[in-house]
């Protein structure tokens, strides 16, 4: 029995040797070498550290002196995708003012994703896409809307579409006003509009799109100045040269063809196109006009004396016969 206990009191060789460390470890000279040991690798842990941090600020300096300061990567020309024509909304006149390129600065100063959100913030715009082309080039991809006409809602000018979205413009040239026609609905106080998607919701106004895209299509020399909801059943175009042109609802391509063999005709023969009732459920009545002649300035011309001679010469000459 004092045998179990003393085996019992003995502690085991774990415990033994944990005793040993915490008392050795409890040394003056034990401490002092771990201490020792903890600096060497703060100190080590620092300037590996420090070196990192100076190495990362080399590469920084030199990547923003290399892409930013330097010259190589400035901006030198602006592509855009496709051509821009004369009436597009975006040019290359308008571009660096809506986007704020400018040459002589480098093309990684740009936030390219902000100009792409700025630009589609623009009702004119459908879609844009921008890139960088090394060394200094940046191409524009943008899909604009087409409008074909122009309307006049609540006392604001709207561009619309051949599929009906209605917008505002502040980027149009007065040119592509006037090269448009003007949509006149049939009463004046009809909503032609969807307040909340800017769509004609008018059936008029609607047909009325489809005959000045298909008139654009077919017959782009004579552009028409305005196109009115007639009533239920017609439209009413007036072309540039003054010509009211009556159409129906539908079959526009048949009559815009049949206005075109009338219209060939007029100038084989000097003759203006007054008005046309072109409804397919019709005969076409056409009235023409005589195409004023050139007026020609009278030139005076010259009077020609004829070469009298006097009773002197005559005479003279009597004499010189014998």
């Amino acid at each position: 029995m004092a045998k179990r206990r003393q085996q019992n009191t003995r502690l085991s060789p774990r415990r033994e040797r944990n005793h040993v460390l915490s008392v050795e470890v409890m040394s003056p000279r034990i401490i002092a070498y771990t201490l020792i040991s903890k600096a060497r690798k703060l100190v080590i842990y620092g300037l590996v550290t420090l070196i990192l941090v100076l190495l990362a600020w080399a590469v920084f300096r030199a990547s923003k002196y290399l892409f930013i300061e330097g010259e190589r990567f400035h901006l030198t020309e602006i592509k855009i995708s496709p051509e821009p024509e004369a009436e597009s909304f975006c040019s290359y006149v308008t571009l660096p003012q809506l986007t704020g390129l400018e040459c002589g600065e480098s093309i990684f100063s740009y936030d390219l994703d902000e100009m792409e959100k700025s630009l589609e913030a623009y009702p004119e715009i459908k879609k844009v896409s921008l890139s960088r082309r090394l060394p200094g080039t940046v191409s524009i991809e943008i899909e604009e809307h087409v409008p074909v006409a122009s309307i006049s809602h609540s006392g604001t000018q709207y561009l619309v579409e051949s599929e009906g979205l209605c917008f505002q413009s502040k980027l149009a040239v007065s040119s592509l006003w006037k090269s448009l026609p003007t949509l006149i609905p049939l009463y004046q106080h009809d909503l032609p509009l969807e307040t909340k998607t800017n769509y004609v919701s008018d059936i008029g106004i609607k047909r009325a799109l489809h005959l000045a895209s298909k008139w654009a299509e077919l017959n782009p020399t004579e552009p028409l100045l305005s196109i009115t909801v007639k009533d239920y059943h017609s439209l009413e175009a007036v072309t540039k040269n003054g010509s009211s042109l009556l159409f129906g609802y539908y079959d526009h391509e048949r009559q815009i063809q049949d206005y075109k063999a009338l219209y060939t005709h007029a100038e084989k023969n000097e003759l203006a196109v007054r008005s046309v009732n072109l409804l397919p459920f019709k005969n076409i009545p056409v009235t023409f006009d005589r195409k004023p002649k050139p007026t020609r300035r009278h030139q005076a011309v010259p009077r020609i004396t004829p070469n009298v001679k006097s009773p002197d010469e005559d005479i003279l000459l009597i004499l010189e016969q014998g």
